[in-house]
């Protein structure tokens, strides 16, 4: 099927009979009413075709994009290429089917590859399954810490056979339900191997935050010492990093966490001590990096971004995260909705402080849109109604309240006032309660709290100690402050 643009070519694998046209179909947009489309953006899009497989689609492309695949594959050919070579290192990776571009005058315009289906869930899905955001009730769902045990080994495995994956993040493992929670890891146009001539090294040390030539350097270290070459296992920490940062993004408990390290430690062959460096090294540059990403979200949440969405209407600003459509943001402030309105003097601190907190998926209310006067902040939040009622907490609630506040300090969250309101309790029947959950608590006034990590937290506890004192008393206080005092295994 072709167009004045060009004409669509198979350039790997072999496509079945009608494979070409089904894929030429929905790069045009016209996606067929028995498929089921998994991911929708701007230049790309996923889709299951019954019967062919899933379809990812770059609809359009850039510049750059252009550039680069004149002297080498597309970006999808090269994900055929490495996704097969992964398998053929006995790493768990769908079977790709074919990939198919469509160029005209040399000059790509589209691509698409196709890959058999697993039968599968998504590791992000099933996290979100057991231990969802507040006011949500946790649904039924696969063993998460198993799951994370196999990926972390799946990972190891990887390494150890001489690739890095370049974003082993929970959305791209699939795993499949049953006893054994087998896992497969898919989108491998990041992957680098060693002894494999990669054609787009540049695009790959990008993602590993090194030089072209510190990465070459580092594959061939593997090429000539195995696994335990330094630049070869900084490049595999840089993997590990980025799966844990996802996972606390997520919001995964510390223990899932440790299970998926401990997966990847045995498949590795790192001992006990080599494990604790590991940890270390993993937290050390998590906290090094995460200040700046919550710093970039703070400065973003009132511009368009990828996560979020800004208009001018007259002298106000309406915010809205790009999950809820900006028609149905707009119509719920206007008149009845399923969100709840909030009048806030501080609304603008209250919608940034929410999309940072959503970030991290930090037990906070869920802010969908805000609309405030730029001059002074003032304006109305929007924020998702809860399943059920949410009570304030009790004197017997100092000690998780201490933990929740020492939850948030982590996070580089301070406590500028705290009363009553500013916390609210989940229903008993939401739990039970992980730590990264609030242990049942969330935080109900947005506006409560600040980023600033650098700011020694002792005067955000006494914030909240003058209220718990006040309240229940000096033995609540007591217990409040030898819970949130503890120190902490990971911190910003």
């Amino acid at each position: 099927m072709g167009n004045d643009l060009g004409r669509w070519q198979v350039v790997r694998g072999q496509a079945p009979p009608g494979a070409l046209e089904a894929v030429a179909r929905c790069a045009a947009g016209h996606v067929p009413g028995d498929a089921e489309t998994l991911r929708r953006g701007n230049t790309r899009l996923s889709v299951r075709l019954p019967g062919l497989g899933v379809a990812k689609i770059l609809r359009r492309v850039g510049l750059r994009e252009k550039v680069l695949s004149v002297t080498g594959p597309s970006i999808l050919a090269a994900e055929f290429d490495l996704t097969e070579l992964a398998a053929r290192r006995g790493v768990p990776a769908p079977r790709p089917v074919f990939c198919a571009e469509r160029r005209w005058l040399g000059v790509l315009r589209a691509a698409a590859i196709v890959f058999d289906t697993v039968p599968a869930v998504a590791l992000e899905s099933l996290i979100h399954a057991r231990f969802p955001r507040p006011g949500v009730r946790p649904r039924p769902g696969g063993d998460v810490r198993r799951a994370l045990a196999r990926a972390g080994r799946t990972l190891g495995r990887l390494h150890q056979a001489g690739g890095v994956h370049g974003d082993p993040s929970p959305d791209n493992w699939l795993v499949r339900a049953g006893p054994t929670a087998a896992v497969t890891l898919i989108d491998w146009p990041s992957a680098v191997f060693a002894g494999h001539r990669n054609k787009r090294l540049r695009q790959a040390a990008e993602r590993c935050h090194i030089t072209p030539a510190a990465l070459n350097a580092a594959l061939s270290g593997y090429e000539a010492e195995g696994p335990r070459s330094a630049g070869f296992l900084e490049l595999c920490l840089d993997d590990v990093r980025k799966m844990v940062s996802a996972l606390i993004r997520l919001g995964t408990p510390l223990r899932e966490i440790l299970a998926a390290l401990n997966g990847y430690c045995q498949a590795t062959g790192t001992e006990r001590a080599g494990r604790r460096r590991l940890i270390a090294r993993v937290a050390e540059g998590l906290a090094a990096r995460l200040p700046g990403s919550l710093r970039r979200t703070l400065r973003n949440a009132d511009r368009d971004s990828r996560a979020t969405g800004a208009v001018r209407e007259g002298g106000a600003v309406l915010c809205y995260g790009r999950s809820v459509p900006p028609g149905e943001v707009r119509a719920a402030f206007d008149g009845p909705s399923h969100f709840e309105s909030v009048a806030r003097a501080n609304a603008a601190d209250c919608w940034r402080n929410a999309c940072a907190l959503a970030r991290m998926h930090l037990p906070a209310r869920l802010a969908v849109g805000c609309r405030f006067d730029p001059s002074t902040g003032r304006g109305v939040l929007l924020v998702e109604k809860p399943d059920a009622a949410f009570e304030a907490p009790g004197e017997g609630d100092a000690p998780r309240l201490g933990r929740f506040v020492r939850l948030l300090h982590a996070f580089g969250f301070r406590f500028a006032a705290c009363a009553r309101g500013t916390i609210r309790k989940q229903p008993g029947a939401f739990g039970p309660f992980t730590f990264r959950q609030g242990s049942g608590l969330v935080l109900d006034d947005l506006g409560a709290v600040q980023f600033a990590p650098e700011a020694p937290f002792g005067q955000s506890l006494d914030a909240v100690e003058t209220y718990v004192e006040e309240n229940w008393g000096e033995a609540a206080a007591a217990a409040f402050r030898e819970h949130a005092a503890r120190p902490l295994r990971f911190r910003l």
